[in-house]
């Protein structure tokens, strides 16, 4: 049935592909293309390199992209997909340049579906939304469809860390998020469980006097002595502290505003919080299904567990590595889906080996393998961090 639909939508797309010469950007559904190779986001990934299918790899001259820069792919007349990457900005058409506000304007919070829709969170910047929006000319236009998300780390979430499109031939399923815990963070938890705001006031004044005495540097004293003033109440200007103390400063000043202010989370109730974010997961599932299956249809949707904790300044870490943030790498001669993992989740291996007993690919007739590879050293470093699907991206064909 898919496989049908799909070849009478690339017979149509490559009437149309002739009609305006092929220069349009796409971005690809990786279980509908063959890829060809990989772009890294830097030489250290060598290493996870060795686990894949053997392709050519490549690397950008002048500017890797890290984590996931706005990322487009550009097909030209010979149906290869080139890559184009700019850490803060993205060629559109007619040579626009558009700023990335934030992270979610980032190739991680773009997915395609087989069925030529684009999803991603919302918030991402206007302009880059209008520029996808006309990407392709002649009234056949990206299907740009946001979706809703209310646990953002810094106002930011990458869809690819929360649903992907995996192939049950002759259709297709999508794996997505079942919110199976929240919980608070330590350093938030220390704050809740504070009953004595006087003798953490006390305890505050003994400790950075201690730090007062040993340190030799100015900087970091002066800033001391602020603090010590604003937990002692003297009118003395806190405004400017030393970068290297910040953390300590904002810590320090939550916890008196909190003692100010004992009802500063009654809002956030545990329970409550899962709740809400499973009710606007099942409004995503809604709009997704009605996009790709034309009704409500549950039985298109795997769910898998994340796991969430909130801090004090009331973002939302994904704890588990997420199952979604994977690799799905097909040629003519081999099928191999790779996921990042972090400490190995039971339920979810097990889930995953359940699946593979009904995956199969909608463009050959390989098996698909599944490999899991530990990420959690490059989900620690930053922005030149991240999960496969931040590190790695395909080079893709079209299938033959």
């Amino acid at each position: 049935m898919f496989k049908n639909k799909y070849l009478k939508y690339k017979e149509k797309y490559s009437l149309l592909k002739n009609q305006i010469g092929g220069n349009i950007f796409h971005l690809p559904c990786e279980i509908i293309n063959f890829t060809r190779g990989y772009y890294l986001n830097y030489s250290e990934i060598s290493k996870i390199y060795s686990h894949l299918p053997q392709l050519p790899f490549f690397q950008f001259n002048d500017n890797l992209f890290q984590q996931d820069p706005v990322i487009m792919l550009k097909k030209n007349n010979t149906d290869e997909l080139s890559i184009i990457v700019i850490p803060s900005n993205v060629g559109g058409m007619e040579n626009r340049k558009i700023r990335a506000i934030n992270g979610n304007d980032y190739g991680g919070n773009f997915i395609s579906s087989p069925n030529n829709n684009i999803y991603f969170f919302n918030n991402i910047n206007p302009i880059l939304y209008e520029n996808l929006s006309n990407t392709y000319p002649m009234g056949y236009g990206l299907n740009l469809i946001p979706l809703m998300c209310s646990f953002r780390f810094n106002l930011e979430r990458h869809i690819d860390e929360c649903m992907t499109f995996m192939p049950y031939a002759p259709s297709y399923k999508i794996w997505i998020y079942d919110i199976r815990s929240v919980r608070f963070s330590d350093s938030l938890q220390e704050i809740l469980d504070i009953s004595n705001c006087e003798q953490v006031k006390a305890e505050t004044i003994l400790d950075l006097q201690a730090i007062l005495r040993i340190t030799g540097n100015k900087t970091t004293k002066e800033a001391i002595t602020n603090i010590l003033g604003y937990f002692r109440g003297d009118n003395i200007d806190i405004s400017d502290f030393n970068r290297s103390i910040q953390d300590i400063n904002n810590r320090l000043t939550l916890k008196q505003k909190f003692c100010l202010n004992p009802n500063l989370y009654n809002d956030l109730d545990l329970d409550i919080i899962k709740n809400n974010l499973n009710i606007e997961r099942n409004a995503n599932i809604a709009i997704i299904s009605n996009r790709e299956f034309g009704e409500l249809n549950m039985d298109k949707f795997v769910f898998f567990p994340i796991d969430l904790e909130i801090d004090e300044d009331r973002n939302y870490k994904i704890v588990n590595i997420p199952i979604f943030n994977r690799l799905w790498i097909e040629t003519e001669k081999e099928c191999v889906c790779v996921f990042s993992e972090g400490i190995p989740d039971p339920y979810v291996r097990s889930k995953v080996e359940h699946e593979f007993l009904q995956i199969k690919s909608l463009i050959t007739e390989n098996e698909p393998n599944k490999k899991f590879i530990d990420t959690r050293e490059y989900d620690k470093k930053g922005n030149v961090g991240g999960n496969l699907h931040c590190l790695i991206k395909n080079k893709y064909n079209l299938p033959s």
